[in-house]
C-alpha cells in the first residue's frame, strides 16, 4: 500500500472487482484453477484459502496505508532498507490486526462445509460431518433433537475461541509512540 509501482492501481482495482463477484459465480473458476494446480483433494489447498485476499486484503491495505510515515522515515534515517522497514517496523505494528484476521479466518473456516465438500472430499472436518448428519436425518425422517445436539457440539469450539480472543477481535487498534 505504500510502495509506488506500475500497475498498483490496477492491482487494487482487480481485488475490489473480485470482491464484487458473487461467490457462486467464482466457484467454477476456482475449482478449475485448483484442479490445474493439482490442489484439489490435497491439504495444500488450505494454504490457498488463507492466502489473504478479499476483505482481509482491504483491511491490511488500509491499515498499512494509515500508519504514520514517521516510523518509516525514522528507520530510513537509521539506514534501514525497505525490507528491514517492513520486517522490523511495520510488521510488528501490524501484529494485532494479523492475529485478529487469523482468528476470524479460523472461525470462518470452521463454519465452512461447502468448500470442504467440493475441494477436500478425503479430508472432512466437523462441519462436514454435521452437514452429513443433517442430510441423513432429513432423508430418513426429521430427528431434530439429535441434529441440534450435533449443532451445539460443533458450536463449542467457536464460542471458546470467541471468549478467549474477544478483546483481540473487538478492540480498536490505536497506534501511538510518535511525538509531535
Amino acid at each position: 500500500s505504500r510502495f509506488e509501482f506500475p500497475g498498483r492501481k490496477l492491482l487494487y482495482g482487480f481485488v475490489v472487482v473480485q470482491m464484487m463477484l458473487p461467490i457462486y459465480g467464482q466457484n467454477a473458476s476456482n475449482y478449475r484453477l485448483m484442479e490445474n494446480l493439482g490442489l484439489v483433494n490435497t491439504p495444500l489447498f488450505l494454504l490457498g484459502m488463507g492466502a489473504g485476499h478479499g476483505m482481509f486484503f482491504l483491511i491490511l491495505y488500509s491499515f498499512f496505508r494509515n500508519l504514520p510515515v514517521g516510523y518509516e522515515e525514522a528507520a530510513k534515517i537509521d539506514g534501514a532498507g525497505p525490507f528491514t522497514i517492513f520486517a522490523r517496523v511495520m510488521l510488528p505494528l501490524a501484529r494485532p490486526i494479523i492475529v485478529s484476521i487469523g482468528i476470524m479466518t479460523a472461525i470462518a473456516s470452521w463454519n465452512d462445509y461447502a468448500t470442504i465438500l467440493v475441494f477436500l472430499k478425503d479430508y472432512p472436518n466437523l462441519s462436514t460431518g454435521l452437514y452429513m448428519v443433517k442430510e441423513a436425518a432429513f432423508s430418513i425422517g426429521l430427528q431434530t433433537p439429535s441434529y441440534f445436539a450435533a449443532i451445539f457440539i460443533s458450536i463449542i469450539p467457536v464460542v471458546v475461541a470467541f471468549v478467549a480472543f474477544n478483546k483481540q477481535i473487538m478492540s480498536n487498534i490505536s497506534i501511538g509512540g510518535l511525538k509531535g
